[in-house]
């Protein structure tokens, strides 16, 4: 990822409208549930939008106008990698499945871990144990076209699989710091620059991964390679 300057209740739909093209579209709204490890558990009211065809905004508001919002980037067979930030410099990366009927998902900032269920009918995707490589290479396109090379380092933090693994990634220029889960068949890592997100997904194939990402304020999807080194 190189910078673009830049989730058990009942159902409640109000208004929704198939992901479609750049114009985005109208929200779908569930009454969720996120559940932490200790099992205390907090209330939302979340709504999807589409942005464009792949892509979601998605808003978190609690009781009292709490609010916080982040984004969803489909991937797989129903998945989505979705990134947040509900205070500064505290971000939260999580792995979520859609179903017909909700999404469920499982979330970690790298000090708390958990899962969320808006709807019915879903389980969340499972997340495994990091045991990839810890250093890569990498190439890209951003969103406006340009391409980009640099490396990645891995280090596994906290002591479950929940609590994910920290991914510092190094352009020619800068250098980026985000948090990661695993799936067996996919990495989804948040990287966040001050109150800017940026949401990406890997997806194994061969001796590689490879997949998309999404900066805050872009207008385009950017994709990225990975190999191990």
């Amino acid at each position: 990822m190189k910078a673009a300057s830049a989730f058990c209740i009942v159902l409640v739909v109000l208004l929704f409208a198939a992901c479609g093209g750049e114009g985005g579209g109208e929200a779908t709204v569930y009454r969720s549930v996120q559940t932490d490890l200790d099992g205390k558990e907090i209330a939302y009211e979340l709504s999807l939008t589409p942005m464009r065809e792949g892509l979601y905004e998605m808003v978190w508001k609690a009781d009292g106008d709490e609010k916080f919002s982040g984004y969803g980037l489909e991937f797989g067979d129903g998945l989505l990698a979705v990134g947040y930030a509900p205070a500064t410099l505290k971000h939260y990366v999580g792995v979520y499945r859609m179903g017909e009927k909700g999404l469920a998902g499982r979330w970690t900032n790298g000090f708390e871990a958990g899962t969320e269920s808006a709807g019915e009918g879903v389980e969340p995707p499972e997340v495994l144990a990091w045991d990839l490589p810890t250093d890569f290479d990498f190439q890209g396109t951003n969103p406006d076209g340009s391409p980009y090379t640099g490396y990645l380092n891995v280090a596994v933090f906290g002591t479950g699989p929940q609590k994910g693994v920290m991914m510092t990634q190094h352009t020619e220029v800068e250098s980026y710091q985000g948090r990661a889960l695993y799936t067996g068949d996919a990495v989804v890592v948040v990287y966040q620059l001050g109150l800017d997100l940026t949401v990406q997904y890997y997806e194994h194939q061969g001796d590689e991964w490879t997949g998309k990402w999404f900066a805050e304020g872009a207008m385009n999807i950017g994709t990225e390679t990975m190999r191990p080194q």
